[in-house]
């Protein structure tokens, strides 16, 4: 089995804060990805534009695929608290 996931991060949505726009609509998968939803589907961003896709290569309803994200944005979380702290610092 194979989890797929791509993001174009070049429109509006991620000029500012890419990790914020990038964290929601990982948080936004984890509802999404579950048998009940087949085995794929578009992402958009905040301001509607498809950004890209996932795709799960077999129908299943195994919990890793959650737990990856929920780990993936856990890191995201980290990255963006580092990231803010640096420009807090850069503006003094």
């Amino acid at each position: 089995m194979k989890f797929s996931l791509e993001v174009k991060m070049d429109n509006a949505a991620f000029t500012d804060y890419p990790g914020t726009e990038l964290r929601r609509i990982l948080a936004d998968l984890i509802e999404r990805v579950t048998p009940a939803n087949g085995s794929g589907g578009a992402i958009m961003d905040i301001n509607g534009n498809r950004v890209g896709d996932w795709q799960v290569a077999e129908e299943s309803g195994n919990p890793e695929h959650v737990s990856m994200l929920e780990e993936l944005i856990e890191h995201l979380d980290d990255a963006q608290a580092q990231a803010d702290n640096l420009l807090t610092q850069m503006r003094r």
